[in-house]
């Protein structure tokens, strides 16, 4: 919907007509992830420039009228993040436009049909030509988006009467044209009224066929700036105060003072502008029941009750007025005692206390009920992922951060808000109520989101979160690298979750990876690198990286390094989990797991591993439910270390890397912490390059074609586009890659001890041919002549055949042909090597 020329030019033309030369107006956007933004501009390139981001996420207003000099320093041509001094009443220096805003009657919060539209449109114009018959001059035009607008410009000091003025004008006006299908506006009256800033893209709900998000626009502009006649609008108002008399109408907003109208006749008391006069700041108006409620920014009792927006002041239709506070210590405050404490003995106007029973139902609110308001009004949005986990996304200055809803951090956010409201401690109870709320809220209003937790990579795409203060999120892609305010996906901030330092740009990638890792051979440091890299693309099946060596290789160093330009957290490096369901929660939580001195894998721990690289979903019961189940995503990076070969399980090895390292002398060792220290100092170089080689490598990746028989084919297509980035080469990435497995395989089949009877069988006996017991006691044989010991993996003919089965694959790789079958009924098993006839 962004189109920057149209915007620039609509923009412009605004700019133009409703600001003086020279001077400032207020641009604001409400609601937004950061708050209410706001910022005072008179250079209308930098208002287009900041704005442009938002168009078409954000309703943008400006403001119609004169400002008072020097409002400007609260944020002179930028935008601040939430404001909370924004243009009122009493800041508009004089009167410059009055607008006539026709609005089609619709659901609230969904934009205008064509339909809709159009009647708007007609109904302004003949509004138009009745104030032309009038005798008024020609006025601007202009489509908000979802309605028709009428500027006519004014010339008129901005006081208590000229309010009431245009009140009456646009009173009579609503009295004498509103529709069931159309009325006019009659909010616009007051002073620092914002309109449209015309260009930008009026966008209420969602943006559908019928009810589409669309552009606003300036339809007409009158040559010459003819302001109206003040008897002209004396005339039109006139004829408001007579119906309205005629009708014992009330309007809500009158004069704080039997105050008189330009024609003469006593009007209504406006609370509004007795607010206005006494300097009370009205946080925001609602419309109740029976009434108009106007909302307090701050307390006028205790000036301490002043966080929550709690003291309110309440209109009702039949002229009474209630006001109170929702703070206990405040329960006495009533309108009485506000008047007398403003205004002495002077007489009241009209008085209803403000009572429980007396309040309509939407002023009742309990704790939950503030705490909820509270939340929403701060920007608090809650939305579920697609695994249907309830998460919240709370604004900060720049940005915004999720959190998984029924996380610690957000339990202890909410006791804190409810401490800062009532100055007590919340009972658990109230807090559950809260969450509850808030769960229900996410599943069955919020949006339904992709959920990673450090990085993601999404439609070719890498978003990257470095949970700096500002949770800044980067975009890598074809393009290069670059910050992104709003991705498509959501990055959760978990407890553990450390910084990461902006990228720049320094030495190369492989020379720093030279520096701090001592790897065995050439082949194992280009298998590393490139590894480290493809990490990056999430979705894709991924090596179990395992470092290999002696004591002193560095192994434990390494593993954490990697971790570190990851995903570096709390605990970079653990343990293996005694209890599978602890193993479980950590392989949700975390990116990259690495597991420290791992010694051996039990055959659960390996089918665990094998469906971390396969991306399953285990299912678990849900935490104090007898018969619900939760599923758990342990899609992850896993790495190890350890100095043996963990497991013999063929399809846990299938899916293994094994990096040997080299021991590192003693002359040249240093502490971790000196290591980590640089390395630290070294990492935004290191993150830098290794996001401008995964650019590269996105452009690359669509050309490369594998063809090797792997299981890990995907990791293979991304490793061979990055080693042609990195300057490896396709080539010599496979190589290595091809040069690991032989070597696994070769290490699994000397420490198997089937493995490692069958070939000396063959060596000594030559092929073999019958049946599973006739080879178990041959294998027992061979082994009882050497004087060594044969364990059941042997002995019984049933474990035999299962570890013949497991070991097919790695005995093929050595020549060795394994065939087990059936001929005549009966079982049989043949070994043979695979040249010999």
């Amino acid at each position: 919907m962004k189109n920057l020329n149209e915007l620039q030019k609509e923009g412009l033309k605004t700019f133009e007509i409703l600001v003086e030369p020279g001077q400032f107006t207020e641009v604001r956007l409400l609601n937004t992830k950061q708050g209410t933004l706001s910022g005072y501009y008179n250079d209308v390139d930098k208002l287009i420039e900041h704005i442009q981001r938002y168009d078409g996420n954000y309703n943008i207003y400006i403001t119609m009228n004169a400002l008072s000099e020097g409002i400007e320093a609260r944020g002179k041509n930028h935008l601040k993040s939430y404001a909370k001094n924004t243009t009122s009443d009493k800041e508009i220096r004089c009167r410059r436009w009055i607008l006539i805003d026709l609005d089609p009657e619709r659901p609230a919060g969904i934009s205008s049909t064509e339909q809709e539209l159009k009647l708007s449109e007609e109904l302004g114009r003949k509004i138009q030509g009745y104030l032309t018959d009038c005798g008024f001059p020609e006025p601007v035009t202009a489509l908000s988006g979802n309605g028709f607008h009428l500027l006519y410009p004014v010339e008129l000091p901005n006081t208590p009467e000229m309010t009431s003025l245009a009140k009456g004008f646009l009173g009579a006006l609503d009295s004498r044209f509103s529709t069931e299908q159309v009325k006019v506006d009659t909010t616009t009256y007051n002073a620092a009224r914002i309109t449209k800033l015309y260009g930008t893209v009026s966008c209420k709900g969602d943006s559908t066929e019928e009810r589409p998000h669309r552009r606003s626009k300036i339809l007409y502009v009158p040559e010459k700036r003819v302001p109206v006649a003040i008897e002209l609008l004396q005339q039109i108002a006139a004829q408001c105060v007579e119906k309205g008399n005629k009708k014992k109408t009330v309007n809500r907003n009158e004069k704080r003072e039997p105050a008189r109208s330009i024609s003469g006749s006593k009007m209504e008391f406006d609370l509004r502008l007795w607010l206005e006069s006494h300097e009370i700041p009205v946080a925001r108006e609602k419309q109740v029941e029976n009434g108009m409620c106007y909302v307090l920014e701050s307390c006028p009792w205790n000036q301490e009750h002043s966080k929550d927006n709690g003291a309110y002041v309440i209109q009702f239709d039949d002229g009474g007025i209630a006001a109170g506070c929702h703070h206990d210590s405040c329960k006495e405050e009533n309108w009485e005692t506000l008047w007398r404490m403003l205004e002495g003995e002077k007489p009241m106007p009209s008085v209803k206390k403000a009572k429980t029973e007396n309040l309509p139902s939407a002023e009742k609110e309990s704790p939950v009920d503030v705490l909820l308001r509270l939340i929403e009004e701060q920007g608090h949005i809650p939305f579920r992922s697609t695994e249907g986990e309830a998460f919240i996304q709370i604004p900060n200055k720049v940005s915004f951060v999720n959190y998984p809803l029924k996380s610690e951090y957000y339990q202890m956010w909410l006791r804190n808000l409810y401490y800062q409201t009532y100055n007590r401690g919340s009972r658990n109870d109230m807090i559950q109520a809260v969450m509850e709320t808030l769960v229900a809220k996410a599943h069955c209003q919020g949006k339904e989101y992709p959920v990673y937790n450090r990085f993601a990579f999404h439609e070719g795409h890498l978003y990257y979160n470095l949970a700096d203060r500002d949770s800044t999120v980067l975009c890598v892609d074809e393009s290069g690298i670059k910050c992104c305010s709003e991705p498509p996906v959501r990055l959760i901030t978990r407890k553990n979750i450390r910084p990461q330092p902006m990228p720049q740009k320094g030495k190369s990638f492989r020379k720093l990876m030279n520096k701090y890792y001592h790897f065995a051979s050439m082949s194992d440091r280009i298998l590393h690198n490139v590894i480290l890299i493809v990490r990056l693309i999430t979705g894709i099946e991924q090596p179990i990286v395992i470092y290999k060596g002696s004591k002193g290789s560095s192994k434990t160093t390494s593993m954490e390094m990697d971790k570190r330009c990851l995903d570096i957290s709390s605990n970079n490096v653990t343990v293996m989990p005694k209890n599978e369901e602890d193993f479980l929660l950590l392989l949700e939580s975390q990116d990259i797991v690495c597991l420290d001195n791992m010694d051996s894998i039990t055959k659960s721990q390996a089918n665990i591993f094998c469906q971390v690289v396969t991306g399953a979903t285990a299912v678990k019961r849900k935490k104090y439910s007898d018969s619900e189940l939760c599923e758990i995503n342990i899609k992850s990076v896993v790495y190890m270390n350890g100095i043996h070969l963990l497991s013999d399980r063929s399809d846990f090895l299938d899916r293994c890397v094994f990096l040997n390292m080299k021991a590192i002398s003693s002359e040249k060792r240093r502490s971790k912490k000196d290591v980590m220290e640089e390395f630290e100092a070294d990492k935004p170089c290191i993150l830098y390059r290794m996001f401008e080689c995964l650019s590269r490598a996105m452009e690359i990746e669509p050309l490369i074609e594998v063809n090797i028989d792997d299981r890990l084919l995907d990791f293979l297509k991304w490793g061979c586009a990055v080693a042609e980035a990195m300057g490896y080469g396709q080539e010599k990435f496979l190589e290595a890659y091809q040069k690991n497995r032989t070597r696994l395989n070769e290490e699994l089949l000397e420490e198997d001890e089937v493995a490692g009877a069958v070939m000396d069988y063959l060596e000594e006996s030559g092929n073999f041919e019958g049946t599973m017991s006739e080879l178990s006691a041959e294998l027992f044989d061979m082994l009882y002549e050497k004087g060594m010991y044969a364990s059941n993996k042997i002995k019984q003919a049933n474990h035999l055949s299962r570890r013949l089965k497991e070991l097919e694959t790695g005995l093929h790789n050595v020549g060795i042909s394994v065939e087990i079958g059936k001929n005549n009924g009966k079982r049989f098993v043949k070994i043979s090597r695979e040249n010999t006839e």
